[in-house]
């Protein structure tokens, strides 16, 4: 099985750190420290909307089941 196939699905996340970093009028940057069900731990910073809660961020994360998923929460805002 190949790494990217093995890291697409049946994973879980639990999140160890969860801090909001900046805040603006319309998201939030968050740093969020994460170890998954191999034993990996990792820390990635998530672009949010700024009504977004710590703790419905957390329960966000760990419902992921791949690391696919898990990038697929940053989001996207366009600035004009």
């Amino acid at each position: 099985m190949s790494e990217a196939k093995r890291l697409s699905k049946g994973l879980e996340f639990e999140v160890i750190e969860l801090e909001r970093l900046e805040i603006t009028y319309i998201d939030s940057l968050w740093r969020v420290v994460c170890l998954d069900s191999n034993a990996k731990r990792f820390e990635l910073k998530l672009v949010r909307l700024n009504a977004e809660t710590s703790e419905r961020l957390r329960d966000i994360v760990e419902g992921c089941g791949s690391y696919v998923e898990l990038n697929a929460l940053h989001l996207k805002i366009n600035h004009d």
